[in-house]
């Protein structure tokens, strides 16, 4: 999901709860110029005691964006996001947005990934296993 920079903060944060989210990406011609977490809220808002209908999203957004092409793995997601202490790493393609990811995305891929391996090597024990 994309908002514009002059969205207000709480019509971003209306945005997020709707839709269950903890991130909005920060569009702009459709170029990525930003994004806007719950943690940017909580602590450049909330904690500021500033209005969130006063605030607009590109005086609080994190604006130097940590990316991932898709052609990345989602081990090398799941190292930038670990490293990088993020919870959403936009997808870019050529310049272009393609998608968002979060870490909860990458844990459940990689979980189910393990599980599968787990599955056949137990099979592979019981010589269950297709030759």
């Amino acid at each position: 999901m994309g908002i514009a920079p002059e969205t207000t903060v709480m019509e971003a944060a209306n945005e997020m709860r709707s839709a269950k989210i903890g991130a909005l990406l920060v569009m702009r011609d459709d170029r990525l110029v930003g994004i806007l977490t719950e943690r940017d809220i909580l602590n450049k808002v909330v904690a500021e005691n500033r209005a969130p209908d006063e605030v607009e999203v590109h005086e609080i957004m994190t604006t130097e964006v940590v990316v991932i092409s898709p052609g990345r793995s989602v081990r090398d997601a799941m190292r930038i996001v670990t490293r990088k202490h993020l919870r959403h790493l936009p997808v870019v393609d050529d310049g272009q947005l393609v998608g968002m990811v979060s870490a909860g995305d990458l844990t459940r891929s990689i979980v189910a990934e393990e599980e599968d391996v787990i599955e056949s090597l137990y099979m592979y024990i019981r010589g269950d296993y297709p030759a």
